[in-house]
């Protein structure tokens, strides 16, 4: 076949790839759906609150921080609305154990202490209603138990301090529901495990204009049993949020708003861990394609059968870490790598079959000249490939951590 033969059926056969390209990512565009957002909200409100936990999420806000700030006059205005509060609630939280971390549902389980205090006001309210304190929580994240199994009082019931507080002293334990999850960083982000606390109304008369929650900062945190196999932790926040409930509940009248508590212990994963478990056999992998051009061209079977064994082991080690995580409607970072290095090995081989056929050519040429022209040319495109491939996979690796964020 002549030379113009081949380039015309190459040329067509590049047409088609790009055509059929075309039409998949237009069939894929055409069925994508997106997701539809709740109209409930959260607001993070002026009370006392410690939210400087640091392990920055994919888009470098606090990874414990939720819903979205208050401006300034909004600020201004809730500060009034809280000391004007007619009941409050101070609540404490210390988490004694957190095990058991299931990212596929997600959850985790934990077991800890809360405690709270209040005044006299809220305790009249209590006392003509005929409430337990407890009733005044309700774990809105908890899983598959009940609320009055979940918080179990320690001692006695209620009982009044010097300075005029009641104070009453819980115990929670259970299966928790992890309400923020963000894998987008993956395997360098992190995890928070919140124990989310809403504000009970039983009596239909403890709403955000009516009942706040505030948080006990002085003596929460985390005891020694909080650490996680396989995960460091990176420390604890307690914060208030205004919960905007998008319905009435059928009661007829406006919109509902209650206040809401999380506290959230957060971990990180270890970076140099995180790289020789997952990151380091992928470049080890990827090194045997670098090397390719290394291997003489008579050798061509040696040649092509190296791409073909790098794709079949980034198939394998590409399922073993998914096997690890949920399944998500985003990719992760190490899901954008693997993208790379498919792509990289799929152009070796290309390279490498167009490689063969011109050596296989090149053998029947009668010209000298030609031959030794045609073979310089295949030894450039050897000598220039290590480098290619290396610059090329770092910039495309930088700019997946970039579109990662």
């Amino acid at each position: 076949m002549s030379k113009r033969k081949k380039r015309h059926w190459n040329a067509l056969t590049l047409v088609a790839a790009l055509l059929a390209c075309l039409v998949a990512l237009s069939m894929l565009n055409s069925i994508d759906i997106s997701s539809v957002r709740s109209r409930d909200s959260l607001r993070l409100t002026t009370a006392p609150r410690a939210l400087s936990t640091p392990g920055p999420d994919s888009k470098g806000t606090p990874l414990s921080l939720r819903g979205i700030p208050l401006g300034s006059q909004e600020a201004t205005k809730d500060q009034e609305k809280l000391d004007a509060v007619p009941y409050k609630l101070w609540v404490g939280s210390y988490s004694v154990n957190n095990f058991n971390v299931d990212f596929k549902v997600p959850s985790y389980s934990g077991a800890g202490y809360l405690w709270m205090l209040w005044q006299q006001p809220l305790q009249d309210y209590l006392e003509s209603l005929n409430l337990e304190p407890q009733k005044l929580l309700k774990p809105v994240n908890l899983i598959g138990a009940d609320a009055d199994t979940a918080l179990t009082p320690v001692g006695g019931g209620p009982r009044k301090l010097a300075d005029g507080y009641y104070y009453q002293l819980l115990s929670y334990s259970g299966q928790f529901y992890i309400d923020q999850i963000d894998f987008r960083l993956y395997p360098f982000n992190g995890v928070g495990l919140p124990i989310v606390l809403e504000a009970g109304d039983p009596e239909g008369g403890l709403d955000f204009q009516r009942f706040r929650m505030i948080p006990e900062l002085k003596d929460s945190g985390i005891g020694a049993y909080a650490d996680i196999s396989g995960w460091i932790g990176t420390g604890w926040s307690f914060a208030e949020y205004r919960h905007h409930y998008a319905t009435n509940f059928g009661a007829g009248n406006g919109e509902k708003d209650y206040s809401q508590l999380v506290f959230d212990v957060t971990y990180g994963t270890s970076v140099w861990s995180s790289f020789w478990k997952l990151l380091q056999p992928l470049a080890v992998v990827m090194a045997m394609v670098v090397l390719l051009s290394n291997i003489p061209l008579n050798l061509g079977d040696v040649r092509l059968n190296i791409p073909v064994t790098v794709l079949l082991t980034l198939v394998f080690l590409q399922q073993s870490f998914k096997n690890s995580i949920p399944d998500l409607p985003y990719l992760t970072f190490l899901d954008k790598v693997y993208i790379i290095a498919y792509g990289i090995t799929l152009i070796g081989f290309a390279k490498t079959v167009w490689a063969g056929r011109r050596r296989f050519s090149v053998e029947s040429l009668e010209d000298v000249a030609e031959k030794k022209i045609i073979v310089a040319r295949l030894d450039l495109l050897d000598n220039v490939w290590p480098m290619a491939v290396i610059l090329v996979g770092t910039l495309a690796t930088f700019a997946a951590w970039l579109s990662s964020h």
